[in-house]
């Protein structure tokens, strides 16, 4: 080989550490990035700072309501009927989720079994008081 395509292979094996470590430098800020995300080192996919917000404003709200005599049976009746719906959901959630698989199979029919649902829906009038 003569000396001018020894140095243009040079210039070209150059060029190309350069670009690979640009490269390599962008992909490492991504990472970067990506694990101070997965880290959720602001809270913003953190439940449980969430949580306390929410039954903060709800603690505030609650203790700002007051329920007069002649309402309380129709808000104690809407309370039995959003606890039902949401029962009703949650099990057939609950059915939905684990019909997939063998175990969740068992899990649903342990449930039913043992009528966690069925008394979750006894306990509605006393939940609703």
């Amino acid at each position: 080989m003569t000396l001018s395509a020894w140095g243009i292979l040079l210039v070209f094996t150059v060029l190309s550490g350069v670009q690979t470590q640009r490269m390599d430098s962008h992909r490492h800020a991504f990472y970067l990035d990506l694990a101070t995300l997965q880290n959720v080192e602001y809270g913003l996919f953190n439940v449980d700072p969430w949580k306390e917000r929410v039954v903060h404003i709800l603690t505030e709200k609650l203790s700002d309501f007051k329920l007069k005599d002649e309402n309380r049976e129709k808000a104690i009746a809407r309370i039995e009927t959003l606890l039902s719906t949401v029962i009703h959901n949650l099990e057939r959630n609950y059915s939905e989720d684990r019909s997939g698989s063998l175990m969740g199979l068992v899990e649903s029919m342990t449930a039913d079994m043992l009528g966690v649902f069925d008394q979750m829906k006894r306990d509605i009038p006393e939940m609703a008081i």
